[in-house]
């Protein structure tokens, strides 16, 4: 069986970091954004770009992942249900920092595209991934968004989280 691609928390803020670079090509605040909510969330790329700034609840800190995008639709999440995933204290600058670019859009989207019309498309976000992966990290294979995903698992198990708890906020 091939292992998975994981990230250490390391890596993963090399990425935040990489898009926070001002002045650069590919200087992207939203990405960069979008990157720590996938780490510490654990939501799919699909999922994330889903969101409505109403699923997003500061106040009890809590994200409620009730669709995604796939295919070019918003649709159900992978698995059909909905899950409320707690928001780490470390996540809600970057909550902050998005609200600021994309709080007054007409559609309520918390992730946008770059003419700031419709909700970030999830392969426009990969592609920015792989491409900053291959400046990041000698081995590439198998990297994707999707690896935020486990490398948060792979975290909160190190962390000696319950299996149970970490199923729970991976809505497996």
């Amino acid at each position: 069986k091939r292992i998975k691609a994981c990230l250490t928390p390391q890596q993963v803020f090399a990425f935040v970091d990489y898009f926070n670079e001002e002045k650069t090509h590919h200087y992207n605040q939203q990405y960069a954004n979008l990157t720590a909510f996938l780490f510490y969330t654990g939501c799919r790329i699909g999922e994330a770009c889903a969101l409505k700034w109403s699923d997003i609840n500061i106040n009890e800190a809590t994200v409620t992942i009730n669709k995604r995008v796939y295919r070019g639709k918003i649709d159900t999440p992978k698995n059909g249900k909905s899950n409320l995933v707690p928001i780490h204290p470390e996540l809600i600058k970057y909550i902050q920092s998005q609200y600021e670019i994309t709080a007054d859009n007409e559609n309520n989207d918390v992730f946008l595209s770059k003419s700031h019309r419709c909700y970030l498309k999830p392969n426009t976000y990969q592609f920015a991934f792989k491409r900053a992966a291959k400046r990041l990290l000698e081995d590439t294979k198998d990297i994707s968004p999707h690896a935020l995903r486990r490398s948060l698992a792979t975290a909160l198990i190190s962390n000696k989280v319950p299996i149970n708890q970490a199923a729970a906020i991976l809505n497996h």
